[in-house]
């Protein structure tokens, strides 16, 4: 229940309180849950090349580095990531390459028609061995129900699906040093 009130000209705003071992903040003069902010979470996750779709492999990669941080508010997750690599020892395929790992289950909003709840990927860096980002630019999106970003290749007129082959060769590797810096908004 309410531990404190604010009031406007007599008016309840808002109020401070205790659900169960939760503490929440409730907004609007309404105690409808629908105006509360009841979690708040910051932390680390591991971000990896993954795939999905079609005949799919994941492949194996010698990472120089794998580090995401993010902060959760409410139902809606922030996360940056940071992966750099130098070999694919196993051939990834299938239809997409993705980003997998994100430290939460993407989530739905009812009304919401497509794959994706949130804001595209930005990318800040990238670098990889496939030729197919050539005039375009890397994006991704948050998969529904899942824990990855699927990718994709903005150009002048389209999205096209980076397939694993389009990012890495369909052939295993080693020596070079690639990476990629990016982040991305979801609804968990």
């Amino acid at each position: 229940g309410q531990i404190l009130g604010f009031r406007k000209d007599g008016t309840g705003v808002g109020e401070i309180g205790v659900i169960s071992d939760n503490i929440y903040i409730n907004f609007g003069g309404t105690t409808s849950a629908a105006h509360q902010l009841d979690d708040y979470e910051e932390g680390h996750w591991v971000p990896s090349w993954g795939s999905y779709g079609g005949s799919q492999a994941t492949g194996a990669f010698t990472y120089s580095a794998q580090h995401g941080i993010f902060t959760k508010v409410g139902r809606i997750c922030h996360c940056s990531f940071y992966m750099g690599w130098s070999a694919m020892t196993t051939a990834q395929t299938g239809s997409y390459a993705t980003i997998d790992g994100l430290p939460f289950t993407v989530g739905t909003h009812s009304g919401h028609a497509g794959g994706s709840e949130g804001a595209t990927m930005n990318v800040n860096w990238f670098n990889t061995r496939g030729s197919m980002i050539n005039g375009k630019h890397i994006t991704g999106y948050a998969h529904r129900g899942h824990t990855r970003i699927i990718l994709g290749a903005l150009g002048q007129t389209n999205i096209t699906a980076i397939s694993p082959s389009n990012l890495h060769t369909s052939s295993t590797w080693s020596g070079g040093s690639y990476y990629i810096y990016a982040e991305i908004s979801f609804i968990v």
